[in-house]
């Protein structure tokens, strides 16, 4: 039926690749070893060859497990660390190290780290993890991948994340994807990893998180940060006058990322828990920070109080917070309060505090740095434990679940570049985050404005001058772009909410 109603070139089949083969004993007691299950699953694979009558048909499956290579062809890769298979406690040290890359770079396609919110949990599964600093789009998951030459992977479609992995890692991953990988290097620690490819592509991954790395041409890594160099493209996370950032330059043009703060990604508060007070037996206000890098007077907070058990958002009562509409009106720092009151008929126990911000409009939420997050874009806002006494609430305490120092060391890995400092890439200087090709600049989807000084010189149009600007797609209530030209230099800004700006050149 697929083949006649579809006729199509791959197929995904879940799961398979995600399970290490077994023994077993059939139903008439029969045993069966788990080569023999491998191969049976493999047959199955060659089934679907067979029946599309496709010699070329791509299979692909989930996880990666090794022992299906030469039958499937492609695996979701989920690259779990060692906290997650064997527990902290457990070890000294350990980093995630591309030993199944090296074995079958080439002859099977592993996907990037595997599903982001797998990669970002740390222990067990569906126990959240921190979205913004390990899940889809974050260094931590686009370095671990590229080390090994493996192709990214990203939640979409056309989501600024995937857009962003995209104009960042699709030409130089398509290299070194295509090239034989020929070795790993350890530089200094097991968290500085070096990998070599044919053609002489190289790879350079700082993992280690609290310290810099400066490579012999004097690219700066930082924590999370990585290089990637191949014949024809250049890509990394990279640190340049003390801010971070990302680039990738290729044939077909050159993407710049500075790292400027906007409402939908790179978050647009830092908040944090600082104290809780009791007010009454069954009344706790919680003291929070907010720190607004812009206005976003169309969000509104919410407060979740979550059963410490469940796995996903498993709200039990929600709160309010005060001073709403003042925090969020405009850009500053601010002290406000949670007024965390208990339903009487709540039982007792150990609840989770989760808050954060949503836009009624959109029903997206505000992303937020400061404390970790939930993987859902709430802030871990600590735990409450309520008592009970004679079918009353007679009291609620509060415990943090990190302090300030631990927001400030996840910030500063987060590393946005909240003073909006504009940043040199080779030809072009930018506070902003766009693609620029064929004299055109695409601002990254949800972008906030930005400005630029493009060098035309540097790409090859010396002497020339900018007739004009085309706004590419514009969007209702935009404002027209502003621009002038000095010698080769063009300053140019734009609020970034149409698609594309395209420069007219005369000679």
């Amino acid at each position: 039926m697929l083949k006649e109603g579809y006729d199509p070139d791959a197929i995904f089949i879940d799961v398979f690749t995600a399970h290490g083969p077994f023994d077993y004993i059939d139903r008439e007691g029969r045993f069966h070893s788990k080569n023999e299950t491998s191969a049976s699953w493999g047959r199955g694979f060659e089934m679907y060859r067979q029946g599309f009558r496709r010699p070329d048909t791509v299979c692909v499956s989930e996880a990666g497990q090794d022992h299906l290579v030469g039958v499937a062809d492609a695996g979701q890769s989920d690259h779990f660390g060692a906290p997650k298979v064997l527990g902290r406690a457990n070890f000294a040290d350990s980093e995630r190290t591309p030993w199944h890359d090296i074995a079958t770079h080439g002859y099977y396609v592993l996907f990037a780290g595997g599903l982001g919110g797998r990669y970002q949990e740390e222990n067990g599964w569906h126990k959240g993890g921190d979205a913004e600093l390990h899940g889809y789009a974050s260094d931590d998951y686009l370095s671990n991948g590229i080390i090994g030459g493996r192709n990214p992977m990203c939640d979409g479609p056309f989501s600024r994340n995937a857009v962003k992995t995209y104009w960042l890692q699709h030409d130089a991953c398509a290299e070194l994807g295509n090239a034989e990988f020929l070795d790993l290097k350890y530089e200094g620690n097991i968290h500085r990893q070096h990998s070599f490819f044919s053609d002489g592509g190289e790879v350079w991954a700082n993992r280690q998180t609290n310290a810099t790395w400066r490579l012999p041409n004097g690219v700066t890594l930082p924590p999370y940060g990585y290089y990637a160099r191949t014949r024809n493209t250049a890509s990394g996370v990279v640190e340049k006058d003390g801010v971070r950032c990302a680039f990738a330059k290729s044939p077909k043009g050159i993407f710049i990322d500075a790292r400027k703060p906007s409402l939908r990604r790179a978050y647009g508060a830092v908040t944090y828990p600082l104290r809780a007070e009791v007010v009454a037996p069954d009344r706790l206000r919680l003291h929070v920070t907010w720190e607004m890098t812009r206005p976003a007077p169309d969000y509104q907070p919410f407060v979740h109080i979550c059963n410490a058990e469940t796995a996903h958002e498993g709200i039990v009562f929600q709160c309010g917070m005060a001073r709403a509409k003042e925090v969020f009106a405009k850009a500053g720092k601010y002290e406000t309060f949670i007024d965390l009151a208990v339903p009487a008929g709540t039982a007792a126990g150990t609840y989770r505090v989760r808050y954060g911000a949503w836009c009624p409009k959109g029903g997206h939420r505000l992303s937020l740095g400061g404390a970790p997050t939930d993987g859902g874009n709430r802030i871990k806002g600590g735990t409450i434990e309520v008592a009970r006494a004679d079918g009353r609430i007679s009291g609620v305490t509060w415990k943090p679940e990190g302090s300030p120092d631990d927001a400030a060391a996840r910030d500063k890995l987060l590393g946005v570049n909240r003073a909006g400092r504009a940043v040199q890439f080779g030809g072009i200087k930018t506070d902003g985050t766009f693609r620029f090709a064929d004299w055109t600049i695409t601002p990254l989807p949800d972008s906030d404005a930005f400005s630029a000084e493009i060098d035309l010189a540097a790409f090859g149009a010396a002497g020339r001058t900018v007739a004009g600007v085309d706004v590419v797609e514009p969007e209702t209530g935009a404002a027209a772009p502003t621009w002038s030209q000095s010698g080769n230099v063009l300053k140019f800004a734009c609020d970034a909410k149409s698609f594309a700006y395209r420069l007219r050149l005369r000679d």
